[in-house]
């Protein structure tokens, strides 16, 4: 949490989701908004999350999306 606040994300949902068509990899979900995209591939790309991947790695599979307005 502390690296996304650093980079003005916020979760905006977070949870269990269920897939109302098509295979679902995954049954837990998080979308974090960031003001821009700039400020998501920072966050991405920092130190500070990068030190993070390993242990992430060890605790769950995920997949990470980047999607631009709405």
């Amino acid at each position: 949490m502390p690296t996304v606040l650093k980079y003005h994300g916020k979760f905006i949902a977070k949870g269990n989701a269920d897939s109302l068509r098509g295979k679902q990899p995954f049954a837990n979900k998080a979308v974090i908004e960031f003001p821009t995209e700039q400020h998501a591939r920072d966050w991405y790309n920092s130190e500070e999350y990068q030190a993070l991947i390993p242990l992430r790695s060890q605790a769950l599979d995920c997949q990470f999306h980047l999607t631009r307005g709405v």
